[in-house]
């Protein structure tokens, strides 16, 4: 992350952490409301699970198939919603930070960061870039050589995350009058470039079905309205 990181990111990062504690019900949303969305990312992330597999800010969603890895860790920042009972077996929950893995080099075969990438805005633009880019190395370092990173995101069209980018400061103070999280939502292009830039070969990038509802600022929205579109970007970390 930002090497002098100041209050103001500080304000953003508590904020999201809050919002998630404070979202109790996220976990039975996802297999209700957003069920079909998160059954369409299992169906293409179970094609490629295997081994020792960390999940970065995973919420407590285990969507996918949790018997096709060998050790099963999930980091995230926000716990205290997290409903332990609902996690599968051999589930070792974590709470860290996706920007600063507490983890070797290379403890992992595969790494999953599933709808977190977004949630990474800081105060700015530029900010917000360097924060992901800091997470996506992060992630890169603690896989293996030839490991897999294995990223689900909601993506948006070029056009409107150029308007995303005008229009920063005024979301920001927006949403922080209505008490929710900055969020900052890349384009395919945007996003392959940045995750390209990384130890890795690729990305390949498979389309997920939005299906029936989506959450876009804490709201239920039927995904054929929404904007966004669901990517499956996969890369290998390269090997030396």
């Amino acid at each position: 992350m930002v090497n002098r990181m100041s209050q103001m990111d500080r304000d953003d990062i508590r904020r999201t952490r809050e919002y998630f504690d404070s979202w109790r019900t996220y976990q039975e949303e996802v297999g209700t409301c957003f069920s079909e969305l998160y059954r369409n990312c299992a169906k293409v992330l179970n094609d490629e699970l295997s081994g020792r597999v960390l999940d970065v800010g995973s919420g407590g969603i285990f969507n996918y198939d949790v018997a096709k890895t060998t050790r099963m860790v999930a980091v995230d920042h926000a716990v205290q919603a997290i409903n332990l009972s609902k996690l599968p077996p051999r589930v070792n929950l974590v709470q860290g930070d996706g920007t600063r893995l507490p983890f070797a080099d290379g403890s992992f075969d595969c790494i999953v960061m599933q709808f977190l990438i977004h949630h990474l805005a800081l105060r700015d633009h530029r900010l917000t870039v360097s924060n992901v880019n800091q997470c996506l190395q992060e992630g890169t370092r603690v896989i293996r050589e030839g490991g897999k990173i294995l990223i689900v995101e909601s993506c948006v069209p070029d056009y409107l995350e150029k308007v995303e980018r005008v229009l920063y400061p005024v979301t920001r103070q927006v949403l922080e009058l209505v008490g929710q999280p900055m969020v900052f939502q890349f384009s395919v292009k945007t996003f392959s470039q940045l995750l390209a830039a990384q130890d890795v070969e690729g990305p390949q990038i498979t389309p997920i079905p939005i299906g029936k509802q989506i959450s876009q600022f804490g709201m239920k929205v039927p995904g054929c309205l929404s904007p966004c579109r669901i990517r499956l970007f996969v890369a290998r970390k390269r090997s030396r």
